[in-house]
């Protein structure tokens, strides 16, 4: 396995982000789904094989966030930012818990 030759053009390209995005996520369960976090200070979520944003959370931090884990299903994801805050947020409903 293993590829055989240099890719040249990307698979998909998304778009939505104000700012350079700085962290990339795969879903840990449901196939397509890629979590985004971005110096816009959100959190979009993404299927990657439609090309489309699933959902989007404006300003979650007030500050650079740092890191974005999902949990072992899939259902809630947490944000770390500078802004010394942690965040769970519930994936489905965009809601922080």
């Amino acid at each position: 396995g293993g590829l055989t030759e240099n890719l040249t053009t990307p698979l998909v390209d998304l778009h939505g982000h104000k700012r350079k995005v700085t962290l990339l996520r795969h879903h840990p369960t449901a196939e397509n789904v890629l979590a985004s976090v971005s110096g816009d200070f959100s959190v979009k979520l993404w299927d990657i094989a439609k090309a489309s944003e699933i959902s989007s959370l404006p300003e979650v931090h007030t500050q650079l966030i740092q890191d974005i884990v999902w949990d072992h299903t899939g259902k809630e994801y947490a944000t770390s930012s500078k802004d010394k805050n942690v965040r769970i947020i519930d994936a489905r409903t965009q809601t922080v818990a």
